[in-house]
């Protein structure tokens, strides 16, 4: 457990890309196409933490919070997922099911990261309103973005789902 911490708190130091060149704004010290190792050490986890749903949509993927990897950033109830195949980093998945009442939050919805960090997608005129619900993709430096925000069923919460990937991958994770 120590180990997880120190590589962990290691981590954080490290968080100050600004630039874009990786996946997002929070540096993750990996990139799509990257073998699955790079994302495993930067991570501080093992290879026991990776989930297996190839039988489903032909990749794997391990999961933490996105809040301890990226604490500055908001999104407290967000997991993030790193999507492997083949052990090869081919995309990041956010995810998010958020209490409605804490729509206006700015530190509980992926839609903020969003309207923060890519300052580009106001020119899609739906993500203008946190209300706003669907789904829309962009590209940018070689990359595929696709957000996409419901109400469930029970009306009473929002999921929203932010993939980051590129052409290659996008047929194995979309």
């Amino acid at each position: 457990m120590k180990k997880y911490f120190k590589l962990k708190l290691l981590f954080f130091f490290f968080l100050i890309n600004t630039t874009y060149a990786n996946a997002f704004q929070c540096d993750l010290e990996f990139d799509i196409g990257d073998n699955q190792s790079i994302a495993f050490e930067s991570l501080g986890l093992y290879e026991e933490y990776i989930v297996d749903h190839k039988y489903e949509n032909q990749y794997s993927y391990i999961e933490d919070d996105f809040k301890e990897l990226c604490p500055e950033d908001g999104m407290e109830e967000a997991k993030l997922r790193v999507l492997i195949n083949n052990e090869i980093v081919g995309g990041i998945r956010i995810i998010s099911l958020i209490d409605i009442k804490y729509q206006e939050d700015e530190k509980k919805l992926i839609y903020y990261y969003i309207k923060k960090h890519f300052n580009d997608v106001s020119n899609i005129a739906s993500i203008n309103n946190p209300s706003w619900t669907g789904s829309e993709s962009w590209d940018r430096n070689n990359k595929k973005y696709y957000y996409r925000k419901e109400i469930t069923n029970q009306s009473s919460l929002i999921k929203e789902e932010f993939l980051i990937t590129n052409e290659k991958f996008k047929k194995y994770i979309w």
